[in-house]
């Protein structure tokens, strides 16, 4: 009895290292706490890397996508380090510390692949009650008043593009992984939700906004069992809403629709389309290994002029090959479509800001463990899930979805 105690407390404690990881990675994104959580985040991350070998027996394996991911970053840094001769700026290229955050929590996802599906279950809840301790946060500090911002003529909220893109994710992970206890919990993660979507377009982060709506889309057109009625149901939502004079002016506003009445698309992308312009004449000039650190409002054009063709060809080695992962796994329902959505939202993301899918800072980082965590299934987990067809409880987030996996037992599972 004394040993399984023991190994009940040696396989709890690297949960609860991961947790706190979690928690403090999202708290960090507050100002009033971040000279706490930061610190805090940096150091739970490393003992949760420590804990979950030593709860491997030692043994740092990887899987394969990690495998890929870890040698590519050694390629990149190799490049960089090869290219420093050259030039003292390279080893301050950007993307050398941004690959560093998906990496680190892709391997994690590694280490507890095949525990208990309760992980993710409680992974995701405390992902979205920081998220919306955070979107609260925003909305005292920058928009007291609905009619405030309504006035506003310019963003309130700076990091409204990283705080978009947490905020997305938790609304995904919490409608398509989690299993409800009880319709009570299902109506108030609903609202939940919703809170943090709203709080999205608050904050004008008009990359999220659109890469979410694109996401939902592409899952009805070409994910959906029933493509009509999923097509049909976005369509209705996007009429009644724009029609609608109260979300008509809160869209208009998050949108910045009104604010750029008559001006050109540069004007609209906040000078994107001209900024690529001049990126692609500055990548001429180095186009084999790049121009060292540079930044620009897309991730491919800034990988091009930052690490030339070479480093370009290694960081889409990483991304092409977890756009394979996510869009081949074969698993349970929900989980393949988190994996599509969340995939189609950074595909969004990686066009319209520079740092995406792989950052800024802890952004992504809950993309990257929980799709490394799903992919990372064992075969007995599929076995047990089975199993326990008849079993599953009909409260379970499947039910969201219309169509032919509605509610049934088998898709409500959800793996670790």
């Amino acid at each position: 009895m004394e040993r399984i105690e023991t190994t009940e407390n040696r396989r709890t404690m690297p949960w609860l290292f991961l947790e706190l990881a979690v928690v403090f990675s999202v708290c960090s994104q507050i100002e009033p706490i971040e000279a706490i959580a930061r610190p805090a985040m940096y150091i739970m991350w490393i003992i949760v890397m420590v804990s979950g070998v030593l709860n491997k027996g030692g043994v740092l394996s990887f899987g394969s996508f990690s495998r890929t991911f870890f040698i590519a970053y050694l390629l990149f840094c190799a490049l960089c380090a090869v290219v420093w001769f050259f030039d003292n700026e390279r080893l301050t290229a950007n993307y050398i510390r941004v690959l560093l955050i998906p990496l680190m929590v892709t391997i994690v996802g590694d280490l507890f692949s095949g525990e208990d599906r309760a992980l993710i279950n409680r992974l995701v809840r405390l992902y979205l009650i920081c998220s919306v301790i955070f979107a609260f946060w925003v909305q005292r500090t920058y928009f007291p008043s609905y009619s405030s911002w309504l006035r506003a003529s310019m963003y309130l909220f700076r990091e409204k593009n990283s705080a978009g893109q947490i905020w997305i994710a938790a609304i995904f992970s919490s409608l398509l992984l989690l299993d409800y206890r009880s319709d009570l919990e299902r109506l108030l993660i609903y609202l939940l939700c919703g809170y943090l979507f709203i709080m999205t377009g608050f904050s004008q982060s008009r990359t999220a906004l659109l890469g979410s709506m694109l996401a939902v889309a592409a899952f009805a057109i070409l994910r959906a069992e029933n493509k009509l009625a999923w097509s049909l149901l976005v369509a209705t939502m996007f009429i009644v809403v724009w029609f609608i004079p109260v979300t008509h002016s809160f869209i208009e506003k998050a949108l910045f629709l009104s604010r750029f009445d008559g001006t050109n698309l540069d004007v609209y992308s906040s000078g994107r389309l001209s900024r690529y312009a001049m990126t692609v004449r500055d990548i001429q000039i180095e186009p084999f290994f790049g121009l060292g650190s540079y930044y620009v409002d897309c991730s491919y054009l800034l990988i091009l002029a930052e690490s030339g063709l070479v480093g370009f060809a290694i960081v889409e080695w990483i991304w092409g090959s977890k756009i394979l992962s996510c869009f081949r796994y074969r698993g349970r329902g929900n989980e393949r479509y988190f994996l599509f959505m969340m995939t189609i939202f950074y595909l969004c993301e990686s066009v319209l800001e520079g740092y995406p899918p792989f950052g800024p800072g802890v952004s992504t980082f809950m993309y990257w463990l929980l799709s490394s965590l799903v992919i990372n299934r064992t075969d007995d987990d599929d076995e047990d899930e089975d199993d326990d067809e008849d079993d599953a409880p009909e409260t379970s987030a499947q039910g969201l979805l219309p169509g032919g996996d509605g509610g049934s037992a088998e898709d409500a599972d959800r793996p670790v």
